[in-house]
């Protein structure tokens, strides 16, 4: 970047744009610890954030506007300096080539798999759990699962208990036994009542498949009926802490156990609920 150097010398970058739909001119700004002041517009929020490597102003921002924010900031020097800093750290960061790079290999590698899966015809294990007597939930499910290609269907009879929990728990532990015995490398468990919204599709199924399980996640889950804290790691994706319903859960790890074992204490149960379980949401 030979010719941007003196750049460097600059307090601020300014540029009152009324439409960009990105802005690598901002990121440059950042390479040198150079804050940004812009209009909040098209995709410039994307580049600039507010406080962090810049401030951003209303789409009608005026000189004076522009004006007022140098003397603030500029006026507290120790301030101006920690802006500077933290501009550099985000081209470090997220604004840099290589990050960009990054990201769209992850982007293309993305698609590949998914048009692998449409050609190979993968399916999904799917284990439902169906009480014997039950037989409209059984017409029910069949019904929601039909020529759904993406699923390799078996009805589960569920193990009954006084404690409904307890029973369903049993069942689990029919189906992870089993799925250990064929050697599967991911399951899915769901129980006889489940619906399919009417945005489901398959290829959103397999992106968050995909996204959930390089994100290292040993649960998926596209019915929790109840949880703590969700933090969003993807669109309609979210980390939950703990959750309550095995709806529609695909589990990714061979060892099983470690998720559903019978052996484990309440408190430690409580603890392996904040590891990795996601939530695709709009199925």
């Amino acid at each position: 970047m030979p010719r941007l150097a003196g750049h460097g010398k600059a307090n601020f970058l300014l540029l009152p744009t009324e439409y960009d739909c990105y802005g690598i001119v901002f990121a440059e700004a950042s390479a040198f610890g150079v804050p940004s002041l812009a209009r909040n517009v098209g995709g410039v929020g994307q580049v600039v954030r507010d406080g962090v490597n810049g401030f951003l102003l209303s789409p009608d921002a005026t000189a004076t506007d522009f004006a007022d924010v140098i003397c603030r900031v500029y006026g507290d020097r120790t301030y101006y300096y920690q802006l500077r800093c933290s501009a550099k750290k985000e081209y470090q960061i997220r604004l840099n080539w290589t990050r960009w790079g990054e990201m769209m290999e992850q982007i293309f590698q993305e698609v590949i798999r998914e048009v692998k899966m449409k050609e190979s015809h993968v399916y999904i294990p799917t284990y439902i759990i169906n009480l014997r007597r039950r037989p409209d939930r059984k017409k029910h499910i069949l019904r929601e699962f039909e020529g759904r290609e993406e699923f390799q269907t078996s009805l589960v009879e569920a193990c009954e208990h006084k404690v409904g929990a307890v029973g369903l728990w049993m069942s689990i532990r029919k189906i992870v036994e089993d799925a250990v015995q064929r050697d599967y490398d991911a399951i899915l468990i769901c129980e006889d009542d489940h619906e399919f919204t009417p945005q489901y599709s398959k290829e959103k199924l397999y992106r968050h498949i995909y996204g959930a399980h390089r994100q290292g996640a040993e649960l998926l889950s596209g019915g929790i009926g109840g949880f703590g804290v969700a933090v969003p790691t993807a669109a309609n994706r979210y980390w939950v802490d703990w959750f309550w319903c095995t709806q529609f859960s695909l589990s990714f790890t061979k060892n099983y156990m470690l998720v559903y074992c019978p052996t484990i204490s309440k408190i430690q149960t409580r603890q392996m609920g904040c590891c990795l379980v996601w939530r695709a949401s709009r199925w």
